[in-house]
């Protein structure tokens, strides 16, 4: 865990921008860091939420805002407002943590400028592992595993009690048919 410097991270999500032609539209925004300055749409962020959420198996990754908010309109000012807002907090709370803040994901996330090279990335399932994720994987596996015998133990109670419930749901059944 040493290894892992927690540089943290200043990012912004500013200037929102309406792209694209008929029936295209779609809004980025303006990611910046202290050394790159990209612009990423929507499904930019929920792809790199997905990146980390499949690599970072058991971590809790933080959430991006919803897709749609009824009360208001995808392109209005105040969803777009509301958006940007939520992207930013999804992007402070994970640079916060030492694993993702140190991912090869959001690395290109914040740093591939290029649209073809963004593009590209984004179509790869493989990319090299970097630190992080080994050390990652590694504190998952440190964690205690439950004993067999407990495991066991547990299902052999359960079993027990669902085995009583349904004896008692029969009684019930035939008090109620009897009843009627």
């Amino acid at each position: 865990m040493k290894k892992l410097s927690l540089n943290k991270l200043k990012i912004s999500v500013t200037d929102p921008m309406t792209e694209g032609g008929w029936g295209r539209r779609y809004t980025t925004f303006l990611i910046r860091t202290e050394k790159f300055s990209v612009r990423r749409r929507y499904s930019d962020f929920v792809w790199l939420r997905a990146q980390l959420e499949g690599t970072y198996v058991g971590l809790c990754i933080p959430p991006v805002p919803s897709k749609n908010m009824n009360m208001f309109s995808n392109n209005s000012k105040e969803f777009v407002e509301l958006r940007r807002v939520g992207l930013q907090l999804f992007l402070d709370a994970v640079s916060e943590n030492s694993f993702l803040a140190n991912s090869s994901t959001l690395n290109d996330f914040l740093s591939i400028q290029k649209g073809s090279t963004w593009d590209a990335r984004k179509k790869e399932s493989n990319v090299k592992e970097c630190e992080s994720e080994v050390l990652w994987r590694r504190s998952i596996l440190k964690t205690s595993i439950p004993e067999e015998d407990k495991i066991t133990g547990t299902l052999s109670d359960v079993s027990r009690q669902l085995s009583s419930l349904k004896s008692v749901l029969k009684q019930v059944l035939s008090s109620r048919s009897k009843a009627h």
